[in-house]
């Protein structure tokens, strides 16, 4: 059986993951190698530097990139965690 993720940006959440329908309380709970994990980690801190709930990108640039980063890690989580898991991806644009 496999998991039904969610990678979704937040603000103050350094680990936008969804595990199941719940965030997981620690980034360590998540199955997951620790490279990918601080793939992660980085790519939510670009959306917590970058991105204004009124007003977007500051830099539309970097919006554009975040986007297709987010589209990269969602192929390698479902990669590493395999047949029967689901990963879905919002980046708020």
């Amino acid at each position: 059986m496999g998991y039904s993720v969610r990678l979704v940006p937040d603000y103050g959440q350094r680990w936008p993951l969804w595990f199941d329908g719940d965030i997981l309380d620690s980034i360590s709970d998540a199955p997951l190698s620790e490279h990918l994990k601080q793939q992660i980690v980085a790519w939510a801190d670009t959306f917590i530097a970058g991105y204004h709930e009124e007003t977007g990108w500051a830099d539309p640039e970097v919006g554009a990139q975040f986007r297709k980063d987010g589209e990269l890690l969602r192929e390698e989580i479902l990669h590493e965690l395999g047949d029967g898991s689901t990963v879905s991806f919002d980046d708020w644009m």
